[in-house]
């Protein structure tokens, strides 16, 4: 089943009432949200999904972020600067097309990993 981001509220949670563990990103979505947090193990896959200007802030362990095309030319303030942050553990981040660059001469990191355990990138 596809999904778009209305699947998330104002804020980038994943809305309470969706009972999906995994999401199927279709088209283009531009800053709908400056960061989506995932706070329960979710697989996000990307039938030619690109976003532009959205982070993700990885809280939760076993989350697949896969095939998604994030493009972003602002600072990722709400997230450390940082465009995929992960916080959990057992985390695949996997063919990915990003492309992070700002004019602010601030800490501009595509993909901060601290502190977890099992983090997969290909």
């Amino acid at each position: 089943m596809k999904h778009s981001l209305s699947t998330f509220d104002e804020d980038g949670l994943l809305r309470e009432e969706v009972p999906f563990d995994e999401l199927v990103f279709k088209g283009e979505f531009s800053n709908l949200v400056n960061l989506i947090s995932i706070e329960k193990p979710l697989k996000i896959t990307s039938d030619n999904a690109v976003l532009r200007n959205i982070a993700f802030a990885v809280l939760s362990d076993n989350v697949v972020l896969n095939g998604l095309t994030l493009i972003s030319n602002a600072s990722c303030a709400d997230n450390g600067g940082t465009l995929i942050l992960v916080a959990g553990n057992n985390v695949n981040i996997t063919d990915m097309n990003i492309s992070y660059i700002i004019k602010e001469s601030v800490d501009a990191v595509a993909i901060n990993a601290k502190w977890c355990f099992k983090l997969k990138c290909c």
